[in-house]
């Protein structure tokens, strides 16, 4: 073996197909560390050690040695890594990690952790140390001694998801994490030496690595085999049933298709709601996109027609058998449950299809023509093209009140069809090229008393339209808007008593609910009259063709409506089965012991224990800072009671360990603690080196303190169930949250620590959940995460992973501890095609995501990957001079217009500079990252934030770097 180790250089490995366990020692008294690969392969790499021969580097460079406490075994470690770098040629600075006099180099090797983890309980004076290094370094290796593949010590995983985020911020910092389990400690020395020149030379690709032995592991995110296939059925297993004998039954999107399951409705009806068998849904665009993936929303229908089946003990207007139509946002279940103030009466079958076709698109219309917009007789209505179902509707509207209506369409040839089909004359048929010749001859305004347009115009056709709208008009804007679109209107036409009204049918359904009872209202008093029609032409399609009702949809002037039919309302129509999801495990929680639930007060905790409620649990205990105090929590108790549960709230801290036991103590022991929910969280987010010790500590405290609290107390507890809410920004990285991303990871870590010593526990990673949480609560986080190529989930998504983390903690072998919500690989890719072409998606070039970039690729079809484009044609060759200059600003020009979210037009590449447009600390960070990623540049935060840098100066910096 000593002979094969000196035929390789510094970089080499050797190959082996088998290698008898007691052959490591020999292997690594020869110099090589040993990986795993799979079986039976293994591969041994070069291993750096004290005795090896010099290589030839400047001498010039060092390695700084930063330390906590300068203890025996520390000392000692520092003096063997002296000794390494000393035979390589390295000066060595040693210094201690709240030394703030000392100076920061390139190349830092972290020996905080070798006896105690430094973040779990590091003290303000160490944080402003670690800001230092962070900021200054180029590249860290981070030993640690947690034995992580296990769990043992999971306190030593903050510096995992800390060094994830921290990665995302700063694209220019190279840092590695290596942990060790107590056999590979007398490694440590080899292994990490290596791995820092690995760094120094540009060699490392990898940034964690676990050594347990004489074994080197990667990380790696994979698939679960076990948990897919029980919970999450392919399109080969599906089963096939006709709408009438499915029961009662839900979509779900799976694999980039719709497809049904059973679906199980809580008991009883609130007082004042509905139950519908439906026989009808309308499609519209707001479900398609849902449908899709590239909406934040999460349903899919939204108006429906049927029979009543049950109603609640409040409904005095509608009895079981009467025929309803109405809106009912919903995921095309077989039985809906709605208020019944959005449903009205209709007398005869055979209007069944018709009536389903009306409440979204002629409701919107109502909206922004009758009740925002005014729109009154002899008054002039512009509709834009791309204003879909809504805009179709808004024409009849139009006729209804004695307004002259004008739709303008993207090409000559489509001129006759559209006036036919609406029976108008063709010069209110405009066609888009000709829009800028109708403007009045005494000003340069378009003579329309209302424009009619909606998120899915041409936003460029919106700008130019609303720019020259006439003094005094009305620009109506409504539907879903896309995320490149959330810019700040012109305020010009303001200034001449314009108005831009703006609305979306999924808000003021979730916000505003009860207004829907004025529309639907509307809707029907216009059916009666005679004056409004279904959308025609009229396109039927059965229920289980939902898929290819997607792919075939359409809301041009000209498409008509989609219905789609789930009860068979003739002897001649076909029927097409439904694809139905066979049955998953389901949960079954017990009634006579108490649930233990942490941070489960506000929106996700009603979520939350309704769905417990409705598996079979009655007692519960809150452990809550603020009690029940707040409107929110007070109604949430109430409604506990009243579906029959027994409440009980503490008041206390999760991070303070007397509180937590307190509250343990105090449970009725005829009713014990079987299951822990941990959902706590405070989020404190801030780029690291901006970031407070307080906002560090209060965002780590409940997940990491609380956490470990809750595993003492209960240590000795027959638990069921033990669940963490852990977050996708641990696994991933997600910048501005360093602190949140360590608690996580620390959660993660404490998940398999307790499986590996016998207990139960799952953390649930989870992405962004909306309609609950804090993500519904906050607009611009929704749009930040959306940036990143990441989609939502609901709560009932949500509650189907808790029921898989409470259901698979019975079964210890096929416990792993971490279960990761939200990678479906279609969806990601629906979610980053949404985003759009300077989506920061950082993740995908990372290696751990491998397997999933690869699924996504997979099930889309090889793609171009993205980014870099530029940087290709810069070190090729293929631009150069003023051409390149010209790219990289436009580039940068147009990164700004999107991240700023202001007009491309607005943003000037040689006046104002860069900071002028509002840019601060934060957004520099991800713009710094972002032109690391693109141009392979960095550039120091003062530079591309002084008063006189220019897009054309930062042009010419690229350029200049890159010798052009």
């Amino acid at each position: 073996m000593e002979r094969c180790r000196k035929l390789l250089g510094s970089n080499g490995f050797a190959a082996f197909v088998s290698l008898p366990p007691e052959q490591d020692d020999t292997l690594n008294q020869a110099g090589f560390c040993v990986k795993k690969v799979f079986e039976p392969f293994y591969i041994a790499d070069v291993q750096l050690q004290p005795h090896l021969s010099r290589t030839t580097i400047s001498t010039s460079q060092t390695i700084q040695i930063i330390y906590r406490s300068l203890t025996p075994y520390v000392k000692e470690t520092c003096d063997q890594f002296v000794a390494t770098f000393g035979v390589q040629g390295y000066d060595i600075a040693i210094s201690a990690i709240d030394d703030h006099n000392s100076s920061i180099h390139e190349n830092i090797l972290l020996l905080t952790d070798l006896e105690l983890p430094l973040l779990v309980d590091m003290g303000k004076e160490e944080f402003l140390g670690l800001q230092r290094i962070t900021n200054s370094a180029k590249n860290i290796i981070w030993p640690t001694n947690g034995d992580l593949t296990i769990g043992k010590r999971p306190e030593y995983n903050l510096s995992t998801g800390f060094s994830r985020s921290l990665r995302t911020e700063q694209a220019a910092l190279n840092i590695i994490t290596v942990d060790f389990d107590d056999e590979s400690k007398h490694n440590l020395v080899g292994i990490v030496s290596q791995k820092l020149l690995d760094q120094v030379h540009g060699h490392a690709s990898e940034h964690e690595y676990c050594v347990i032995g004489n074994k080197t592991f990667i990380s790696r995110v994979q698939f679960d085999e076990h948990l897919n296939k029980v919970y999450c059925v392919d399109e080969h297993n599906l089963e096939e049933k006709a709408v009438e004998v499915a029961g009662p039954v839900i979509g779900k999107i799976q694999n980039g298709n719709i497809v049904f399951e059973a679906d199980h409705r809580p008991d009883p009806l609130e007082a004042d709601e509905v139950e519908v068998e439906v026989w009808a849904s309308g499609l519209n665009k707001e479900g398609v996109l849902a449908a899709n993936g590239t909406d934040l929303s999460v349903e899919f229908s939204h108006e429906i027609s049927g029979v009543v089946s049950q109603v609640g003990k409040k409904v005095t207007d509608l009895a079981k058998g009467d025929l309803v139509y109405g809106f009912s946002f919903n995921k095309l279940a077989t039985f809906q449950r709605v208020p019944q103030y959005i449903l009205q009466k209709l007398s005869d079958e055979s209007e069944i299809c018709e009536r389903a076709s009306l409440p979204m698109a002629f409701g919107a219309a109502l909206y922004g023509l009758d009740t925002l917009a005014r729109l009154s007789r002899n008054e002039t209505l512009l509709i834009l093209p791309g204003s879909g179902l809504a805009g179709n509707a808004a024409i009849h509207i139009a006729k209804t009140k004695g307004a002259m209506p004008y739709i303008c369409v993207l090409e000559e040839r489509e001129v006759d069809a559209v006036a036919q089909l609406y029976n108008l004359p063709t010069k209110q048929v405009i066609c888009l090229s000709e829009l800028e010749n109708i403007r009045g001859s005494d000003s340069s305004f378009f003579q329309f008393d209302v424009i009619f347009s909606s998120g899915w115009t041409d936003p460029a056709i919106v700008r130019e339209v609303w720019r020259y709208i006439a003094p005094f008009g009305r620009f109506v804007h409504c539907g879903r808007k896309r995320l490149h679109f959330r810019a700040a209107i012109d305020s010009n036409p303001v200034k001449r008593g314009a108005n831009y009204l703006a609305f979306d049918m999924i808000d003021i359904y979730t916000h505003r609910r009860r207004y829907f009872e004025t529309l639907i209202k509307g809707v029907e008093a216009l059916y009666q009259l005679n004056e409004i029609a279904p959308l025609g032409p009229l396109v039927t399609r059965d229920i289980g063709q939902i898929n290819g009702a997607i792919a075939d949809f359409s809301d041009h002037y000209t498409s008509g409506k989609t219905v789609l039919v789930h009860k068979k309302l003739s002897k001649q129509q076909d029927s097409a089965p439904l694809q139905i999801l066979p049955a998953a495990p389901s949960l079954k929680l017990r009634p006579d012991v108490t649930y233990l639930l942490v941070g489960c007060l506000g929106g996700l905790g009603r979520s939350l224990t309704l769905w417990m409620i409705s598996k079979g649990a009655r007692t519960f205990m809150f452990l809550s800072r603020s009690g029940a105090d707040s409107k929110q929590a007070a109604a949430l108790m109430q409604n506990l009671l009243d579906a029959g549960a027994s409440v009980t709230v503490v008041r206390g801290d999760v991070s303070v360990k007397a509180d937590v036991e307190q509250a343990v103590a105090s449970v009725d022991p005829d009713r014990p603690i079987r299951g822990v929910i941990h959902a706590a969280m405070v989020l404190q987010d801030g780029l690291f080196h901006n970031m407070t010790y307080e906002s560090w500590v209060a965002s780590t405290d409940p997940k990491v303190k609380g956490a470990r609290n809750l595993h003492d107390a209960l240590t000795d507890q027959p638990l069921d169930f033990f669940v963490m809410t852990s977050s996708i920004s641990g696994t991933m990285g997600t910048p501005a949250q360093t602190n949140y991303a360590a608690g996580n990871t620390y959660m993660d870590a404490l998940a398999t620590h307790r499986i590996n010593n016998g207990m139960h526990a799952m953390s649930i990673i989870i992405p962004m959940v909306l309609g609950i949480g804090v993500v519904s609560e906050n607009l611009e986080l929704e749009a930040s995460l959306k940036w990143k190529g990441m989609y939502g989930i609901d709560d009932e998504s949500l509650m189907a992973a808790f029921e898989v983390a409470i259901i698979e903690q019975a079964d210890s072998q096929n416990v792993h501890g971490n279960l990761i919500a939200g990678l479906d690989p279609v969806r990601l890719e629906a979610a980053i095609t949404e985003a759009g072409e300077d989506i920061d998606c950082f993740w995908r070039s990372n290696p751990r995501f491998k397997s999933v970039v690869r699924a996504m690729n997979e099930k889309k079809g090889d793609m171009a990957q993205l980014g870099n484009t530029i940087l290709k044609q810069l070190t090729s060759g293929e631009l150069g001079g003023s051409e390149a200059r010209d790219t990289v600003a436009a580039s940068m020009a147009r990164k700004l217009s999107r991240m700023l979210m202001i007009d491309r037009e607005d943003v000037r590449v040689n006046e104002g500079s860069i900071t002028s447009y509002g840019i601060d600390s934060m957004i520099g960070a991800e713009l710094r990252t972002w032109i690391f990623k693109e141009f392979a540049v960095d550039i120091p935060f003062q530079q591309l934030l002084g008063a006189a840098f220019t897009i054309f100066k930062f042009a010419d910096f690229v350029c200049t770097k890159h010798r052009i």
